[in-house]
C-alpha cells in the first residue's frame, strides 16, 4: 500500500528542490552560451539510500518525473524535451516497477534560445520518490548561464554519459526482432529475436491499454521469449495497437516501435513442438519421482503389496497392479483439478506447498499412522462394499498406497519435474491437467510395466510365516514418515521442532554462513561487486535436505563459496510467504529446490538443475574470474 504525504521543504530554493529523501537540480553541459540555439543541459537527481525515481512508464505503480517551464522565462519559443536513461526493475509486493536508484541524470534539452544571449531558465519539477513509502516532491529551479565564447562545463561528462544510456529507437526492428506477437489464450506476448541478439536480460513494454502488468521476459526456446501479461485491465484491448518495446541485454539497450500488435497463432498450434517436449519431461519426471528420496517413504507400501501378491495367480496380480496405478492417475487428476480452481480463482500456485498447511500434515499424520497399523495387522482398512466384492485381495489397500505415493511425491521436485510443473502451472487448464496425468503416468509406468508382465512378481514366494520379521522392517520406514511429518506440523503450529526431531542436515556453524534471503540484499551485493548465491528451500522439501547434505554444506563446497568471495542466501519457504512465492514466479518456477547464482558484472545469473552437483557450482564460480 502507498502512503502519500507532502514534504515541508519542496520550496523553491534557487537552483535546487531538497528533501530529506531526494535532491533535485538542473545541470548544464555548457559553461557559456556562445551562439547555440539548443542547450544540452540534465535534471539530476540524487536519491537516498532505499529510495528511486521512476521511468517514464512507472511499471505497476509511480509516477514518471516532469518538468515544465516557468511562466518566469522570456522566449514563449523555449521548449524542453526530457529523456530518459534505460531503466532497472524493482519488484516489491508483487509488484513490479521501472526507476532509478541512488543518482540519475534525465538528459534535457532547452529548445529555442536566443543565440548569444546569456541564460536564464527557470523550471518546475514534479515526482514521486519511494521506499517503504512514496512522497510528491515538486518545487522551483533555476539554471543560469552567461554569454561569450562557447565553453563546456564540469558537468558535460556525466550528462553525456547518462545520454549514452538513453534507448535509441530502431525502425522497424532492423534485424534485431523478428516478430511480436500477442498468445491470447496464454496471455502472453511472444517475442522473437534476431539471431544475432544476444540473450534478454530484461524488456520494458508500454502500451496504450492501462491496468496491465507485463512481467520480465522468459526464455522458452533459442531467441525466443514470452511475457506474461496480467492485470485488471482487457489484454484483448492490446491487439492492433501501437506499443513500445524497450529491450535490455548485459551490454546493450535500444527501443523498438510495433505499429499494430499481431495475433499469434493459438497455443495449440504454436506449442506443438513444446507441448510435445513438456509431455516427454513431465512422463520422464514422473518416473524419476519413483526412485527420489521424497517417494522413498511409499517404497514400505509398495514392497508390502509386491510381497503379498507372491504366487497369486497372474491375472489377480495384474488386477491388484492397476489398481495402484489407478490410484496414483487419480490422485494426479485430482490434484490438477484442485490446481486449475486455485488458477481460475486467482490463487498463488505451487508445488508441494500444502506441506505448509498444519490441517493437511495432522491428516496425512493420522492416515500414515493407520497405514502402520494396518501393515502390522493391528487395524483393517475400511473397504468399500463394491470392492470386497472384486475377486481378489488387497485391490482398496493397492488403490490408497498409490494414491499416497503421489501426495508424499508433490514435496519433490526431481529433474525434469519442475520444468513440466513450471509450464503447467503458466499454461491454460487443459495443458495444465494433460502434463499433470502424464506425471501420473509417469509415476505410474512400474506398477503397469509389472501388470503386462505379472509372472516376475508370481514366482515370489507366497505370504507365510516369514511376513512377521518383514513387516516391522518395513512399517519402520512408515515411522519414519510420521515423524517427519510430525517435525513438520510442529513448525506450521509454532511448537519448536526440536521437540519431534533435529535438522541433521544442517549444523549450528552452517547454517550461521546462511544469510536470511531478501531482494534488497541481492542488489546491494551486487552493486558492492561481490557474487550472490540463493538457496530456496524448505523443511518439507526432502530434495532440498540432500541437496544440502551432499552438496551445499560440505566443507569443499563451503571453501569454494569462500574462495570467491560469494554472499550465501537462504529464503526458506517452510511456511507460506508471498515474497519467496513472487520470487520464484519471476523466474517461472513453482515448485523448490531453487538455487541461483548472481554475477556482479551484469552477466544473467546461472540456474542449477534440481539436483545439485559440485561440479556444476564450481564450473559456474569459475566463471567469476
Amino acid at each position: 500500500m502507498l502512503f502519500f504525504s507532502v514534504p515541508s521543504f519542496a520550496q523553491e530554493r534557487g537552483v535546487v528542490v531538497e528533501t530529506p529523501e531526494a535532491q533535485f537540480r538542473l545541470v548544464s553541459a555548457l559553461a557559456t552560451t556562445g551562439t547555440m540555439r539548443d542547450i544540452p543541459l540534465g535534471l539530476k537527481v540524487q536519491l537516498k539510500e532505499g529510495w528511486k525515481i521512476y521511468w517514464r512508464s512507472p511499471g505497476d505503480a509511480g509516477l514518471p518525473p516532469e518538468l515544465t517551464l516557468a511562466s518566469q522565462n522570456s522566449s514563449e519559443a523555449q521548449k524542453l524535451q526530457m529523456d530518459f536513461p534505460v531503466p532497472t526493475r524493482f519488484s516489491l509486493f508483487g509488484l513490479d516497477t521501472y526507476g532509478y536508484s541512488d543518482e540519475v541524470i534525465f538528459p534535457v534539452r532547452l529548445r529555442g534560445h536566443e543565440a548569444g544571449s546569456p541564460l536564464d531558465l527557470r523550471a518546475n519539477v514534479n515526482a514521486l520518490v519511494c521506499a517503504d513509502i512514496c512522497i510528491p516532491v515538486g518545487g522551483a529551479l533555476r539554471l543560469t548561464l552567461p554569454s561569450g565564447a562557447l565553453r563546456t562545463s564540469s558537468d558535460a561528462l556525466e550528462i553525456a554519459r547518462f545520454s549514452s544510456l538513453v534507448p535509441k529507437i530502431i525502425r522497424g526492428g532492423e534485424g534485431q526482432i523478428a516478430s511480436l506477437s500477442f498468445a491470447q489464450d496464454l496471455d502472453r506476448l511472444i517475442l522473437d529475436l534476431g539471431a544475432s541478439v544476444p540473450r534478454l536480460k530484461d524488456a520494458f513494454v508500454e502500451a496504450p491499454v492501462n491496468g496491465l502488468s507485463f512481467a520480465a521476459p522468459q526464455e522458452i526456446a533459442p531467441n525466443r521469449y514470452q511475457i506474461a501479461v496480467s492485470g485488471t485491465g482487457d489484454s484483448a484491448g492490446l491487439l492492433g495497437q501501437p506499443l513500445s518495446l524497450t529491450l535490455k541485454t548485459a551490454t546493450q539497450f535500444w527501443q523498438i516501435d510495433i505499429p499494430a500488435l499481431a495475433l499469434a497463432k493459438s497455443a495449440a498450434n504454436m506449442a506443438v513442438p513444446s507441448i510435445l517436449f513438456i509431455l516427454l519431461a513431465a512422463f520422464a519426471g514422473g518416473l524419476i519421482l519413483n526412485i527420489m528420496p521424497c517417494v522413498l517413504p511409499v517404497l514400505s507400501l509398495k514392497l508390502a503389496s509386491i510381497l503379498s501378491m507372491g504366487g497369486a495367480n497372474p491375472a489377480q496380480i495384474r488386477l491388484r497392479l492397476l489398481a495402484g496405478a489407478g490410484g496414483i492417475l487419480t490422485s494426479f487428476a485430482l490434484l490438477a483439478l484442485m490446481l486449475v480452481g486455485l488458477k481460475l480463482a486467482g490463487g498463488r500456485l505451487g508445488w508441494g506447498i500444502q506441506f505448509q498447511n498444519p490441517w493437511f500434515l495432522g491428516v496425512m499424520i493420522v492416515v500414515m499412522a493407520i497405514f502402520t497399523l494396518s501393515l502390522l495387522d493391528r487395524v483393517r482398512l475400511p473397504v468399500p462394499a463394491f470392492a470386497s466384492r472384486i475377486k481378489g485381495q488387497g485391490l482398496f489397500g493397492d488403490f490408497a498406497s498409490g494414491f499416497m505415493a503421489t501426495i508424499l511425491a508433490t514435496p519433490c521436485s526431481a529433474p525434469l519435474v519442475g520444468t513440466a510443473i513450471s509450464f503447467a502451472l503458466a499454461a491454460s487448464a487443459p495443458q495444465l491437467f494433460l502434463v499433470m496425468l502424464v506425471m501420473g503416468l509417469g509415476l505410474a509406468a512400474p506398477w503397469l510395466v509389472f501388470a503386462v508382465f505379472p509372472a516376475f512378481i508370481a514366482s515370489l514366494p507366497r505370504p507365510g510365516s516369514w511376513m512377521k520379521w518383514v513387516k516391522p522392517v518395513l512399517a519402520s520406514g512408515l515411522v519414519a514418515t510420521i515423524i517427519w511429518l510430525g517435525w513438520l506440523f510442529a513448525g506450521a503450529v509454532g511448537i519448536p521442532s526440536a521437540i519431534i526431531g533435529p535438522n541433521s542436515t544442517q549444523t549450528a556453524s552452517q547454517a550461521a554462513r546462511w544469510q536470511v534471503w531478501q531482494p534488497q540484499a541481492i542488489k546491494d551485493s551486487l552493486e558492492a561487486g561481490q557474487p550472490v548465491f540463493v538457496d530456496v528451500t524448505a523443511d518439507w522439501c526432502i530434495t532440498c535436505k540432500v541437496n544440502k547434505a551432499l552438496v551445499l554444506n560440505t566443507d569443499k563446497m563451503m571453501q569454494s563459496f569462500d574462495v570467491h568471495n560469494v554472499r550465501l542466501l537462504q529464503a526458506d519457504w517452510t511456511l507460506p510467504d508471498p515474497d519467496i512465492a513472487d520470487y520464484l514466479a519471476s523466474f517461472g518456477r513453482f515448485g523448490i529446490p531453487f538455487n541461483i547464482l548472481y554475477y556482479p558484472d551484469g552477466r544473467m545469473p546461472v540456474i542449477f538443475d534440481e539436483l545439485l552437483s559440485s561440479e556444476k557450482i564450481n564450473g559456474a564460480l569459475d566463471k567469476l574470474n
